[in-house]
């Protein structure tokens, strides 16, 4: 499989360790830490939000 590296993201995420763990874990949901700015989105939200909803499907405590 080849990735296509000449396009752009549609959105970037960023967030500290810690709170990705604790988003990973359930303690931290997406929407309060971007309310608290733990989490800047740039780009498409929309995208990150469906992110977040993949994310959920899985057990990563």
């Amino acid at each position: 499989m080849l990735l296509d590296t000449s396009s752009t993201a549609n959105c970037t995420l960023k967030m500290s360790m810690d709170s990705f763990k604790k988003f990973l874990s359930g303690s931290l949901s997406g929407t309060m830490a971007f309310m608290t700015g733990k989490l800047k989105v740039d780009g498409d939200l929309g995208k990150a939000l469906k992110l977040e909803a993949i994310l959920k499907q899985y057990d990563f405590s």
